[in-house]
């Protein structure tokens, strides 16, 4: 057995991870073909140093049936030589699992349809965010 400390990654480490915010609104409406579901994503980073402090924005919105907003807050340290902002998309990447979780918990109750959301290209994703930025 090899002991965890000998195979920690020494180039990211996660030292806080917490959900800012979760809004939930439900109609108490609900059929299987009911609403136009909207799914988005959105992310805020600040990068101070070694430090990279992360805010990871989710909306589903279900026409008719509830609106859910999230915001999954993430602290990482860059290890190593690498540069903070390399490992940007691996932080986010580490995020949104956390984030898949708490919608299928959210979505998982009576009358709800349940959201399993998919896995998310985050370079593509930060690339579409600046580029609108930008615009």
């Amino acid at each position: 057995m090899i002991n965890q400390e000998q195979i920690l990654s020494d180039a990211l480490k996660m030292d806080n991870l917490y959900f800012e915010y979760i809004r939930f609104q439900a109609s108490g409406n609900h059929t299987v073909d009911d609403g136009e579901g909207r799914i988005g994503f959105k992310t805020d980073h600040r990068i101070e140093g070694r430090t990279i402090a992360i805010k990871l924005f989710c909306r589903i919105d279900i026409e008719d049936i509830f609106d859910l907003e999230l915001c999954l807050v993430g602290k990482f340290e860059a290890g190593g030589n690498i540069e903070s902002e390399r490992v940007l998309p691996n932080a986010i990447a580490i995020m949104f699992p956390y984030l898949r979780a708490q919608v299928s918990l959210m979505t998982a109750q009576p009358n709800i349809p349940t959201i399993n959301l998919k896995p998310v290209n985050i370079n593509a994703l930060l690339e579409r965010q600046s580029n609108k930025e930008r615009t």
